[in-house]
């Protein structure tokens, strides 16, 4: 079962190949694939896999990409299936296999990969998957079982820790916890941390006497408080005195028994981490310019909230439906920003001004979760202020905004998705790196199509300017308490189901492509979460504002469109480099002829263009001539990955007797013994492998 790194191929090739139709993107963007986790029921068929992407980061380590995706009977598709009675554990047929075997819980299928390859049948690596992933697991097939918790070296570690003891206490399991402040771990180290310092130090890899032999701690994790690292109750202790004593606790202090406290006080967990973060906050609340939003009173109805969101929308702003859909959706999305993998941008365009851009960006910052301007903030003041104050980043003018301002620009690029959402930059005298967090949600105005790399990760909002029948309310003559009474609507509802949106994985639609689909994610997750018509109706605004053709191409994939228009136009085989330029000038309503300043490509433009591509001219005959020029045959690998919305080709039989090549798939039995091999080598004739 499971997986291992990448050297070999998966054994079912469909898994194979839908990995590599579905997470292409990614493979472009410069990530690498790592493994491919296989979900599997008990008695071994796999019910859906998760893939695992990297790709080198600046500071030294890599960004992960961490996706599921399934058969849904009909097609492949993102996410997983719906599991009643709870999702899957990763590693149930081992688990099954080997009733006497001690079962080590970790945070993460990599880990307990790892764990039951060593592990030789006397102990199992079990997970749930990612840190917030307990609470929706079954935990049922560890009934009466001996466990291990292996948690990460920091706070969320303890937390995971902390829920699974929760999960397990009701499953009558005896649980015992290592003590991973004495295993020498750094910050954040984990059992791969270990294993790695294991081999370095020994010359080889440690065995399962070794791993059971490692110290526990006395800590009960959950059940009682360590009088030594935490502040004893009072007798008589009021709510308020404890919600005071557990906001003196240090942040891993105060994970390892925050369950137990919620549960004296009758409270929801979430409840508790926000009274105790607004107590802590309460000196500092100078320094943050973001009031407290106080939840409402009483429970949300999802549906009705995103209705009355739409409605406040197209009273203040001229727009088409779908706009005002995909904007009340991204506003619901800020307050529920922890809650999401993906921040797509809130892209606001015009063709010319008067559109009501302006007025659409300030209607979403007053509806907003901590909403900042920062037109005129310098990016160095803005790296800081978005790690300590996770803002919802208000750009206004950004045609002219973002041109001067390169660096900003970057920091909305990486800002994409929450793994690769760090920058950094030197900061002191002595010019020492820092790494900045900048994940959160981020909208900007402009008139016109912004730069493609912003375009693709981003959620159109296109206005347009309003006709003189087309009558639309002033913000400022908005009756009083409005904006404050939804901003409220919106942080109960978020707070009430902050978890199930986290875990929800909606079927994404085939007519989007790999960037699109990431980007309506979110938006989606809320929509199925709100229910009533919204589901629906969040596809059908998928589908209008970013859907198959309709979907703007880049002035690369445009230039290589219209060079597959002329070779076709002119069935040829072969072009002279100015007859090929010729023929894209032709059509004066497109790019080329009015390239640089009004003026048309040149060759050395046209030339230095499809370079990026690695396409390059040489000699060629046509006829009696011979000049500079293109063979038809040059483009196909370019038109293929870049033009292609459904892949031609087919693996040769050649190419698959190949020697093994890196970056394919595989899939082991515990033992880590290869169960079958089936080689991809990358090439042109084999565009979807990884």
């Amino acid at each position: 079962m499971s997986a291992v790194p990448l050297d070999v191929a998966l054994t079912d090739p469909d898994y194979m190949e839908a990995a590599g139709r579905l997470f292409r993107a990614k493979k472009v963007e410069g990530f690498e694939p790592v493994a491919l986790h296989l979900y599997r029921v008990p008695d071994g068929t796999i019910l859906y896999a998760r893939v695992r992407m990297h790709k080198p980061a600046a500071n030294g380590g890599h960004e992960k990409f961490i996706r599921p995706f399934w058969h849904n009977g009909a097609r492949w598709t993102h996410g997983e299936p719906k599991q009643g009675g709870g999702k899957l554990l990763y590693g149930l047929p081992d688990l099954v296999a080997h009733a006497d075997a001690v079962v080590v819980i970790v945070e993460g299928e990599q880990k307990a990969d790892a764990l039951t390859k060593i592990g030789a049948g006397r102990l199992i690596g079990i997970t749930s998957g990612g840190a917030t992933s307990v609470g929706t697991a079954d935990w049922s097939l560890l009934a009466g079982r001996h466990v291990l918790l292996w948690p990460d070296y920091d706070a969320p570690g303890a937390k995971y820790a902390n829920e699974v003891t929760a999960k397990l206490d009701e499953q009558r399991c005896t649980v015992e916890r290592l003590d991973v402040t004495a295993l020498g771990l750094p910050d954040a180290g984990d059992v791969m941390d270990w294993l790695v310092s294991f081999e370095v130090a020994h010359k080889r890899v440690p065995n399962a006497d070794e791993v059971l032999a490692l110290p526990r701690t006395d800590d009960a994790p959950i059940a009682s408080e360590d009088p030594e690292t935490t502040v004893p109750k009072t007798e008589n202790e009021t709510d308020e005195q404890a919600i005071e004593r557990l906001a003196a606790l240090k942040p891993m202090q105060y994970d390892r028994v925050r369950g137990a406290e919620a549960r004296r006080m009758g409270v929801k967990v979430s409840t508790l981490d926000r009274m105790i973060l607004a107590t802590r906050s309460s000196e500092s609340r100078a320094d943050d310019p973001f009031p407290e939003v106080e939840p409402w009173h009483e429970p949300v109805d999802g549906a009705a909230l995103l209705d009355e969101l739409v409605r406040v929308v197209q009273r203040f702003i001229v727009c088409n439906t779908a706009t005002a859909h995909a904007t009340a959706l991204w506003i619901t999305m800020t307050w529920l920003i922890d809650s999401v993998d993906v921040a797509p941008i809130a892209a606001i365009t015009a063709p010319e001004k008067r559109c009501g851009k302006s007025q659409l960006l300030f209607l979403i910052g007053r509806l907003s979760s901590r909403p900042l301007a920062a037109s005129n903030i310098t990016p160095a003041a803005l790296f800081r202020a978005i790690e300590a104050w996770k803002p919802t980043l208000l750009i206004d003018e950004a045609d002219a905004f973002m041109r001067e301002n390169e660096e900003l620009r970057g920091l909305l690029n990486c800002g994409h998705t929450r793994d690769s959402a760090y920058v950094v930059r030197t900061v002191g005298d002595d010019h020492m790196p820092k790494q900045f967090f900048v994940w959160g949600a981020k909208a900007i105005a402009g008139i016109g199509h912004l730069a493609d790399t912003l375009m693709d990760r981003s959620i159109t909002l296109e206005l347009r300017r309003k006709l003189a029948h087309e009558q639309v309310d002033k913000l400022r003559h908005a009756e009083p308490g409005l904006f404050e009474r939804l901003r409220a609507k919106l942080a109960r509802w978020a707070d009430d189901n902050e978890e199930t949106v986290r875990v929800a994985r909606p079927v994404i639609l085939d007519a989007l492509h790999d960037r699109a689909a990431d980007n309506w994610e979110p938006l989606l997750q809320i929509a199925g979460n709100a229910g009533g018509a919204w589901p629906e109706r969040a596809r059908q605004t998928a589908l209008v504002l970013s859907g198959g053709s309709e979907q703007a191409q880049s002035t690369g994939t445009e230039l290589l469109a219209d060079i597959q228009e002329v070779f076709e136009t002119r069935k040829a085989t072969r072009l002279f480099s100015a007859d090929l330029l010729d023929g894209l000038l032709l059509d004066e309503e497109k790019p080329w002829a009015t390239w640089r300043g009004g003026k048309p490509m040149t060759l050395k433009q046209l030339s230095n263009r499809l370079g990026e591509y690695g396409i390059r001219s040489a000699q060629i005959r046509i006829g009696y001539e011979s000049k500079k020029g293109f063979l038809r045959s040059q483009f196909d690998d370019a038109f293929n990955r870049y033009l292609s919305v459904t892949p031609t080709s087919t693996i040769s039989s050649e190419t698959s007797k190949q020697t093994r090549a890196g970056g394919c798939f595989a899939v082991s039995d515990s033992n880590g013994k290869t169960i079958a091999e089936e080689v991809h080598v990358i090439n042109s004739d084999d565009e979807e492998s990884l």
